[in-house]
């Protein structure tokens, strides 16, 4: 994610200096929107590992307060 944030910095910074009816400005565009879309996809995951980081940590908290060692 911090890869993608650094390269639209640099898209963006391009961006501004053509004409907004130019075929590069276009496809800056599509990129833009390409990685916007990749890093809402990389958003949720992160979000459901994290829940899936808290329900192992749970469950390994669980079994280990149920252990018996005697």
């Amino acid at each position: 994610m911090k890869e993608i944030g650094q390269e639209q910095a640099r898209i963006r910074d391009n961006m501004g200096r053509l004409a907004h009816t130019s075929e590069l400005y276009n496809r800056y565009v599509k990129k833009l929107d390409q990685q916007e879309t990749e890093m809402e996809k990389l958003r949720k995951e992160i979000d459901s590992l994290k829940g899936t980081e808290e329900e192992q940590r749970r469950e390994l908290n669980d079994y280990l307060v149920s252990l018996d060692i005697g």
